[in-house]
């Protein structure tokens, strides 16, 4: 998972400077992408982080 988050991450970011340099992209229209883009995988990879399983009285 941890090398799909990172070659993800850099094929978005060149496609987004490809489509940026041929004009297709305005500099907020980037920007956005890269955040929303940066924000997914970021979540996806905070699913490799442990969970916490609460007890049966509902307390963690």
């Amino acid at each position: 998972m941890v090398a799909f988050n990172f070659v993800g991450t850099i094929v978005v970011d060149v496609i987004g400077m490809v489509l940026a340099a041929f004009g297709i992209l305005t500099p907020l229209v980037a920007a956005l992408v890269h955040v929303g883009s940066e924000s997914a995988f970021i979540l996806n990879s905070a699913r490799l982080l442990p969970h916490f399983r609460s007890s049966s009285n509902g307390r963690t």
